[in-house]
């Protein structure tokens, strides 16, 4: 059975396609906007230190509670095959997302890069098979899921995954132009 975050995630697609006005043009160059040149100052302010929590937007905050990297995620489904490093590794960032403000709502469409000590940008897991994976796994421990709907002064503990190149050290979190110590 798949889990309400995923649940979730799936009547958003379904939303958003449904509402579409007709072919959107994407363009394949586009840069992220948490990581643009605008946020170069960011990247030299201080780091938010692992446990602290930071507001990421007028309504909601954030604290990284701890990481880890993993070999695989394990997959509980027959038909689906685990995650995979394929080459890299897996790391895993813990982290508590709240609701300060007065609406309800979710974090869906923020943005978790992580960023090494070369300056490479990593995206979380974005593969949809990957994602129900991840999904089952993070509802497995307990975790919800970005998806979750907060309702005001709620909060909810999740989880996200990136594959990072194998050389890839001194991590940091990058969340709406906020750096994040992971460690």
């Amino acid at each position: 059975m798949l889990g309400g975050g995923l649940f979730g995630l799936l009547l958003m697609v379904g939303l958003f396609v449904g509402n579409s006005d007709g072919p959107q043009e994407v363009q394949a160059d586009q840069t992220n906007p948490s990581l643009d040149a605008s946020s170069d100052a960011s990247r030299e302010s201080d780091t938010i230190a692992l446990n602290s929590e930071s507001a990421i937007s007028g309504d909601r905050s954030i604290v990284v509670t701890g990481s880890e990297v993993v070999d695989y995620i394990p997959s509980d489904n027959q038909f689906t095959d685990p995650v995979e490093a394929k080459g890299g590794k897996l790391v895993v960032v813990y982290m508590t997302l709240s609701n300060t403000g007065s609406d309800s709502g979710n974090t869906f469409f923020t943005d978790f890069n992580l960023v090494d000590s070369q300056e490479r940008e990593y995206d979380t897991i974005e593969d949809l098979t990957e994602s129900i994976v991840v999904d089952t796994w993070a509802e497995s421990k307990g975790l919800g899921s970005n998806g979750d709907q907060l309702f005001p002064g709620a909060s909810v503990d999740v989880l996200q995954v990136f594959r990072v190149a194998p050389d890839a050290d001194a991590l940091k979190l990058f969340v709406r132009n906020k750096k994040f110590d992971i460690k």
